[in-house]
């Protein structure tokens, strides 16, 4: 059975705002109940571990949480065309945003990044092709565009240039 964690939490708001995931087992539902109901808040860490899980194709410490289609089928452009986002050259998958055309704020991000932004400026966001989990947790008002602010451009041009140099 999944731990109740934030992480729990993370994979239950997945998993609530997608119809795919009848692959998970009723024992994982059952865990991550308490936390739809609790509204639970997840921290950086339970983000990164999420965000981990979705990187590595729905699996968690060995064991698979969702299948490989639905990690697929979440983090994928399903919007076409359709000007979608709160910034330039950006899709909608379920529940994330995608990177279609990197530029601007995600110009440092591959296409097929995926993640969300918040009201008050928090960011999470996984770029598959270079296996780069970016968070940035602030509340902070007067963000016009939280998604498109100067705090999170530099953050992410920081963090990606330092995964450069690491490499």
């Amino acid at each position: 059975m999944l731990a109740r964690t934030p992480l729990a939490f993370a994979l239950a708001h997945c998993l609530v705002l997608t119809s795919i995931c009848a692959d998970v087992s009723k024992s994982v539902r059952d865990a991550i109940a308490p936390f739809i109901a609790n509204e639970e808040i997840a921290g950086a860490e339970d983000m990164r571990r999420f965000y981990q899980m979705m990187l590595d194709g729905g699996v968690w410490k060995g064991k698979r949480l969702l299948s490989e289609a639905s990690v697929n089928e979440l983090t994928r452009t399903l919007t076409g065309d359709i000007v979608t986002g709160f910034t330039d050259g950006m899709s909608w998958g379920l529940s994330f945003q995608v990177v279609k055309e990197p530029q601007g704020v995600t110009a440092m991000l591959n296409p097929g990044t995926f993640g969300h932004g918040s009201a008050y400026g928090t960011q999470s966001w996984a770029d598959p092709a270079t296996q780069t989990i970016y968070i940035l947790m602030i509340q902070r008002r007067g963000f016009n565009n939280g998604d498109n602010s100067p705090v999170r451009r530099a953050f992410q041009t920081a963090a990606a240039a330092a995964v450069t140099l690491d490499q």
